[in-house]
């Protein structure tokens, strides 16, 4: 194993959007000296700004390239140290084996140095979001695979790393099989400190010659020797673990996935919840799929205890490889009772839900990546969506670097900074006339998720929360190819949608079968403008909205 550090940050022409002066602290107090002439004015404005508490907020948007060698680069996982920000990375690097870096990024998102571990002979690979974390004290750690190759097939080890305050190495531990022969992998995806000092890891356990993997936890103390594991083998179908909290009676809760092997078009997975005691063992299972293909459950502690998911759920089977989605939010408690259990959205291609997490004040912050065309190669987009406590929507923004229409901003994690904004990342990967290689990706916003204090994602669709009765609902709204229209409920085969133009000719009529909540409706090839929709439900009129095609 190496460890090495090096720096590079693409220019301003290759990142696309140069920094925005109004971003930064002196820029700040630059615009102050022109309004106060005199010092002593001067001064008595800063006094009293600190004494009020005042941050400025830091903004960019910026690609970096972890290697000279001109490999892919992504990052699943963002933290916030005192001086700045520490990202995990994983990178083709030389020969395009996979190596983990850790990546320290100052205020205004300039790369400081970048720390390398890996080496050419095998595979080291991160997790998902949540992979890297504060520990009590000086120290950090994160989980991910370590991969090596035999004879017959591979060696995976689930990797456990601990850092110093400076991210120096003290250890890495590796958790699996230690003779051969190596018939069964582990792999670590998430973790999170205990309450006693010690750290909890989840991932899965797959037997290469079993058709199914397993749920797999594990706990180890401060020095990553193993006191306990679990696996899950008495859950039916494909089940793999993807995060994992404490939970506020000291018991566990995982984030999992289970997949069933049935042939397409009738193969389905779901997002899980199981919930442990202090010791693992297993005390009950919460399934929040539905009966088409869903997305793994990510879980997080709320403020008041509970456990809270996010999740995506599908509605609609639009061709043999995706559905249409919705985000799915759950807040759940220790004893298996629903609190909050919300949809948002409907996106009719490519929704991916990644991480969720609760900020100080109790809010809640989601992020991940959707489509925004409905073609065989979309462009992607990256979108951080914050809550109320109550699972109220109080904004939902997109945010691009590259911009052409086969390329893809992803993003794995937002995090709440201590300016109040937030910090997504994840990575860009651009397809010509977008120009360079894969590359991690971060950007930084304000508190309301706008980009600089003049630039905000204003046409982003705010997502749909639950809808008083008689009132219909366009999502997305302008639409270019696609949109869904929701807010009622078809309790009759006596439902019909209606959509007119401008001047009012009729540009489509469909009857919506009974039991239906929404309807999918394919624009592409309608001439731009305004148009309106309403709903013949028995004789009664709902609706109208309005609906811009762009």
């Amino acid at each position: 194993m190496y460890h090495q550090s090096n720096s590079r940050l693409l220019n301003n022409n290759q990142s696309f959007l140069p920094d925005n002066p109004a971003g930064s602290f002196f820029y700040f107090f630059a615009m102050q000296r022109k309004i106060v002439s005199n010092r002593n004015a001067f001064l008595f404005l800063l006094i009293i700004l600190f004494s009020n508490g005042y941050s400025q907020t830091n903004y960019f948007n910026k690609r970096y390239e972890l290697t000279s060698f001109s490999a892919w680069d992504f990052s699943t996982t963002v933290i916030e140290i005192p001086d700045g920000y520490v990202v995990l990375g994983e990178t083709g690097g030389e020969y395009n084996w996979r190596t983990n870096s850790l990546i320290k990024i100052d205020l205004l998102g300039n790369i400081e140095w970048i720390k390398t571990i890996g080496d050419t002979i095998s595979e080291w690979s991160i997790g998902y979001p949540g992979s890297l974390i504060k520990a009590v004290g000086p120290f950090y750690y994160s989980a991910g695979l370590h991969r090596s190759y035999t004879s017959d097939w591979v060696h995976d080890r689930g990797l456990l790393i601990k850092y110093n305050a400076d991210f120096d190495t003290l250890w890495s531990r590796e958790y699996g099989e230690i003779s051969e022969p190596y018939d069964t992998a582990y792999i670590f995806r998430n973790l999170k400190q205990t309450s006693d000092g010690g750290v909890i890891i989840t991932g899965v356990r797959y037997p290469h010659d079993a058709m199914n993997a397993s749920a797999y936890m594990i706990k180890t103390d401060s020095s990553g020797n193993k006191q306990w594991d679990k696996t899950f083998t008495n859950l039916s179908g494909d089940t793999q673990g993807f995060s994992v909290i404490q939970t506020s009676d000291g018991g566990f809760a995982i984030g999992a996935f289970q997949y069933y092997h049935v042939p397409p078009p009738n193969e389905t997975g779901d997002p899980i919840v199981i919930k442990t005691d202090s010791l693992g063992n297993l005390q009950w299972v919460r399934n929040l799929g539905g009966d088409l293909m869903d997305t793994q459950a990510m879980v997080s502690n709320s403020n008041d205890g509970s456990i809270l998911v996010l999740s995506a759920f599908s509605y609609l089977i639009l061709n043999e490889d995706d559905c249409a989605k919705r985000i799915h939010i759950t807040k759940i408690t220790n004893n298996n009772t629903i609190l909050i259990d919300r949809f948002y959205n409907n996106t009719p291609y490519l929704l991916y839900p990644e991480n969720i997490s609760c900020n100080q004040d109790g809010t809640i912050i989601a992020a991940g990546t959707a489509g925004t065309n409905f073609t065989e190669y979309p462009h992607m987009a990256g979108w951080i969506f914050k809550l109320n406590t109550n699972g109220d929507s109080l904004w939902f923004r997109e945010y691009n670097l590259v911009s052409q229409n086969m390329s893809s901003n992803v993003f794995y994690d937002a995090i709440q900074t201590s300016d109040n904004g937030y910090l997504g990342c994840g990575y860009v990967n651009p397809v010509y006339p977008d120009t360079g290689t894969q590359d991690v990706w971060l950007v930084k916003v304000d508190s309301m998720g706008c980009e600089s204090p003049s630039f905000c994602w204003v046409n982003s669709p705010e997502p749909i929360i639950a809808l008083p009765a008689g009132q219909l609902q366009v999502w997305p709204n302008p639409a270019k190819e696609m949109f869904t229209i929701t807010g009622f409920k078809a309790t009759s085969n006596h439902c019909i949608l209606e959509i007119y133009d401008l001047y009012g000719r009729k540009a489509l009529e469909q009857q919506i079968a009974q039991g239906n909540e929404i309807v999918l409706i394919d624009c592409a090839g309608w001439p731009p403008g305004l148009y309106t929709a309403r709903i013949s439900l028995n004789g009664k009129i709902i609706g109208p909205v309005k609906i811009i095609l762009q």
